[in-house]
């Protein structure tokens, strides 16, 4: 069954004396049970594997694979990926490289058919005119590809995670519920290392830039993916910087970023000169209607691309020098978030229709000619992780005008003319003094003199020899890395189970408990909280050794469209037995067993029932207790406990 992104449970009204008073602690004394099971603890095959290049480095192409299923010509993480995918068959090693993607249906990864794969990298950055006979694809063919893709994923068989095997999140998956959760049954089960490759922090750096749920998404995929890895990977050192900064803002483990730069060429194989180079730029200036000198600018068009302040710009350009000594600007890039803005600029502004043109997304074949044949080009994001534009300009001998911001220094390096972020005086001087031939001259001839972007093979090395140190070895920032003890749970703050909820370390609302959250048995967070999804949902969590030695446990549960028994067991022999009532909130506390141990396991049962019989079929789930938050409180700390049931019982 998929996992759902439901709101099906509206959330609680605004705290009253009412509420407080209809939600029960349940107070019924504890019974002995059995020991309960502890959390499995990897042994040493995992590191030991890695170390010695026994084992196989698995790459999650899921984004990849789901971004074909709806777009051919790929962008910026998309290209990243079919260079490394494309590089990787070429290793002698390549039986040691596998692809998989993750199916959220079956709740597991499986094994991409490379030949498969490979053959749809191949369409996706060409011009769709040149589909053919020629083995590549047929016209009309990409969407047969791409649901061959898809059939065959479907049918595959599990992907044989061994114990060391490295799990690299090339592309990104925080919009892939409970990715997190089944990359932490893994490490447990088989001994997968796992290891996100982080291209940005952009939705936390500039969340005006970003839709809220994009934020929200971003926040919660962060924290988990960092308290989760092995090994961090960041695309500059900026991001690697920007990676420690955010894992200290949200109070979470990150292990120590290791930069793999983007430093690779990307000139699409294109002739150096001659009548073929000829032809292929004459064709991609005739496919996009192009004609005379322009000047380049790749990107998605969106706000965080900051096309309106370079259309203000190339105005004030022209206002300055005349049309005549301006060249056109030509902005390739499919529409994005907030695209109407932009749009409504232009059509306001109209009398530049001639000298701005919007041509969308093109082949890689068409994008390395429009780049050769450009006098400069522009990137001006307000804010970059690495920059590929960039780099990709530089490839191609052409000069990039861009911000000296963010990561674009380490993709420009000595090559780029910089402007001062946000000023339009700095980029119109430097646009003028790149409008000089003599000027432009020398700078594109020190790049073609020092210039030396990576082989993609290059990269792809250090991403495997990264990915193979042992993980012990590893620094982390912020807390211990603690795989089998569960989040560190301070006394006195409550962990709310909600979607989207602040995590940060000066935060005075709830944190995120999804971190707590252990094995399968839980479905996504809603904005209220979680449903449980097995018979049996488990939270794993440590307390410091100096919590108060005399400390109760507090869950805060829900009840959902039937009335519910449920059995709640912590520690080594505390067990309770709950009812829920129909759409009941309930606080359970339990004594807390051994404040300072780690990897306190509490077990949480209740049978099972079909949501379906009780929303006219609309959500299929099946679902036993939910769960809201959770806190450890000391018994004698009256204010902390009044607090924290104010924080619960009169949430949103």
């Amino acid at each position: 069954m998929q996992d759902v992104k439901t709101d099906w449970l509206p959330s609680p009204a605004t705290g009253s004396a009412i509420m407080l008073r209809s939600v029960p602690i349940a107070t019924r004394p504890v019974r002995s049970r059995r020991k309960p099971r502890q959390a499995d603890t990897p042994g040493p095959a995992a590191t030991e594997a890695a170390a010695t290049g026994t084992a196989t480095i698995w790459f999650d192409y899921t984004d990849l694979v789901h971004y074909f299923a709806h777009n051919r010509l790929p962008t910026g993480i998309q290209r990243v990926q079919i260079e490394l995918f494309r590089v990787s068959l070429l290793r002698p090693d390549h039986a040691r490289i596998g692809a998989c993607t993750f199916d959220p249906v079956r709740r597991c990864w499986t094994t991409v058919q490379p030949k498969l794969l490979a053959t749809i990298c191949a369409a996706a950055v060409r011009p769709e005119e040149a589909d053919s006979g020629d083995g590549v694809v047929q016209p009309g063919g990409w969407e047969q590809l791409t649901q061959q893709l898809a059939r065959t994923a479907a049918n595959a068989a599990p992907t044989p995670f061994a114990p060391g095997d490295v799990l690299v999140n090339i592309g990104s998956s925080w919009w892939i519920p409970n990715y997190m959760r089944y990359v932490r049954h893994q490490q447990r089960e088989t001994g997968l290392l796992y290891a996100p490759f982080v291209h940005d922090c952009i939705p936390i750096k500039t969340p005006e830039c970003c839709s809220s749920e994009l934020v929200a998404e971003f926040r919660d995929w962060f924290s988990e993916a960092m308290e989760t890895a092995d090994v961090v990977l960041a695309n500059s050192q900026c991001t690697a910087n920007d990676v420690k900064q955010v894992a200290l803002e949200l109070d979470c483990r990150a292990p120590e970023p290791h930069v793999v730069r983007l430093d690779a060429r990307m000139d699409a194989r294109l002739p150096e000169s001659g009548p073929a180079l000829n032809r292929l730029t004459a064709a991609a200036h005739a496919r996009h209607g192009i004609a005379g000198p322009f000047a380049l600018f790749v990107a998605t068009i969106e706000v965080r691309k900051n096309h309106i302040f370079v259309f203000q710009c190339w105005k004030r350009l022209i206002d300055t020098l005349g049309a005549d000594a301006v060249p056109d600007l030509v902005c390739v890039g499919k529409q994005g978030w907030l695209v109407e803005f932009t749009l409504n600029w232009l059509r306001v502004h109209s009398h530049l229709a001639g000298k701005v043109r919007l041509v969308g997304s093109v082949s890689d074949l068409d994008l390395a000619a429009l780049y050769r044949s450009c006098v400069f080009s522009v990137y001006c994001s307000f804010y970059e992780g690495w920059g590929l534009p960039v780099t990709e300009s530089l490839s191609h001998g052409r000069v990039a005008l861009v911000p000296d911001h963010s990561s674009l220094p380490e993709s420009g390096g000595a090559f780029a003319a910089y402007y001062r972020p946000g000023s339009a005086d700095s980029f119109c001087e430097q646009a003028q003094t790149l409008l000089e031939p003599s000027h432009r001259a020398r700078m594109e001839a020190a790049i073609r003199a020092r210039f030396r972007p990576r082989a993609w093979e290059d990269v792809l090395d250090q991403v495997l020899t990264t990915v193979r140190q042992p993980p012990a070895r590893q620094p982390a920032i912020g807390q211990p890395l603690r795989h089998n003890s569960g989040l560190t749970v301070l006394p006195g703050r409550t962990y709310s189970f909600a979607a989207g909820r602040p995590d940060t370390a000066d935060d005075d609302g709830p944190h995120r408990g999804q971190r707590m959250q252990h094995g399968l048995g839980w479905w996504q967070s809603e904005t209220w909280g979680c449903w449980s999804r097995l018979a049996e949902a488990h939270l794993l969590f440590s307390v410091p050794a100096d919590a108060p030695a005399m400390s109760h446990i507090y869950l805060l549960l829900r009840g959902g469209p039937i009335k519910q028994a449920v059995q709640v067991e912590a520690g080594r022999h505390v067990v309770q037995d709950v009812t829920l009532s129909i759409n009941q909130r309930r606080l359970v506390r339990l004594p807390l067993d051994r404040p300072g141990e780690a990897g306190l396991l509490v077990r949480i049962s209740a049978p099972l029932y079909s949501l379906a019989d009780h929303t006219g079929g609309g959500d299929a789930r099946d679902i036993g207790f939910g769960i809201e938050a959770a806190a450890v409180i000391g018994r004698d700390d009256v204010a902390a406990r009044c607090e924290m049931l104010e924080r619960m019982l009169m949430a949103d």
